[in-house]
C-alpha cells in the first residue's frame, strides 16, 4: 500500500459505510476520507457527531490473521491514532487512550475508533474496516451527547494551528502501517505493552458498564487476549466488551 492510496470525498454518509460498499464490490485495500460526514456512527449503533470540518476517515483492508482476532486491531489503530495526535504537537501528558476505542485530551473525548467486519463476495479473506473520527475545529455540546456521555473537546483548543484533514490522514497512514508491521512481526504482546503506555494508569478507579451490569473497581491492565482486567470487590474480572467511565480526576 503506497502512502497516496486514499480516496477523498467532499461528502459521505459515512466513511465506514462507503468502505463496506466497496468491499461488496471486491474493492482493494484503501483509505477513505470525507471532508463532511452526514451519518457517522460509533460502537453499538451510537451516533458519532461528526460536524463539518472535522476528521473522518476509514481504512479498508484484508488482515492476514484469523477473523476471530480482528478485534486486536482496535489496539493497533488506537496506538497509531494516539501517535498521530502527538505528531500534531499535543502533549502526551494531556492525551490518553481509553479502552476500548476512545481518545481523550484532559479526560474529554476528542476522537474515536470503530471496527467493522465485512464480507467480500469474491475474496477468500474477510475484510476489516476501521473508522477514525477526530474533532478538529468543533465538537458536540454536552446536551447533545447526553448525560451519560463523556464531555467532548476539539483539537483547536489544544494546538495553535490545526492541519488539514488530508495532512492528518497521511500521518495516520504512515503510523498505522508502522504499528501493523510490528503487530504482525512481534504479536499482540508488544502491542499490548505499547497500549498500556498510552492508557490510564494501573490502579485508576473506573466504572465498567456492560450489557448485563455495571461494576466499579480499579484498572488492572489488559490481558493476553485483549480483555480489560478490573480489580473489584468480587476479585479480578475480565471484560471483553463494555464502556469505561473514569471516576474522579
Amino acid at each position: 500500500m503506497g502512502n497516496e492510496n486514499f480516496q477523498l470525498y467532499e461528502s459521505l454518509d459515512s466513511t465506514n459505510s462507503e468502505a463496506k460498499r466497496q468491499v461488496l464490490n471486491n474493492g482493494s485495500s484503501k483509505w477513505i476520507i470525507a471532508l463532511k460526514q452526514l451519518n457517522g456512527r460509533g460502537r453499538r449503533g451510537k451516533v458519532w457527531h461528526s460536524l463539518s470540518g472535522n476528521f473522518n476517515a476509514s481504512f479498508l483492508f484484508y488482515p492476514p490473521i484469523k477473523e476471530c482476532d480482528f478485534y486486536l486491531y482496535s489496539y493497533v489503530a488506537g496506538i497509531a491514532f494516539y501517535d498521530t495526535v502527538v505528531a500534531l504537537n499535543v502533549k502526551t501528558k494531556n492525551l490518553c487512550l481509553k479502552w476500548p476505542n476512545d481518545l481523550l485530551i484532559n479526560n474529554k473525548k476528542i476522537g474515536g475508533i470503530l471496527l467493522e467486519n465485512s464480507n467480500a463476495p469474491l475474496k477468500m479473506r474477510k475484510a476489516l474496516v476501521i473508522g477514525f473520527g477526530l474533532n478538529l475545529i468543533s465538537c458536540p455540546a454536552w446536551d447533545v451527547l447526553g448525560s451519560n456521555a463523556l464531555l467532548a473537546d476539539k483539537l483547536k483548543n489544544n494546538i495553535s494551528i490545526v492541519p488539514e484533514p488530508v495532512d492528518i490522514l497521511k500521518i495516520l497512514m504512515s503510523l498505522f502501517q508502522k504499528w501493523d508491521l510490528i503487530f504482525l512481526r512481534y504479536g499482540f504482546k508488544r502491542i499490548r505493552n505499547e497500549f498500556l503506555k498510552r492508557t490510564i494508569p494501573i490502579g485508576r478507579e473506573i466504572e465498567v458498564k456492560t450489557i448485563k451490569n455495571s461494576t466499579i473497581g480499579k484498572f488492572f491492565g489488559i490481558s493476553e487476549d485483549g480483555s480489560l482486567i478490573l480489580d473489584c470487590s468480587a476479585g479480578k474480572i475480565f471484560v471483553t466488551a463494555g464502556d469505561v467511565l473514569l471516576i474522579g480526576k
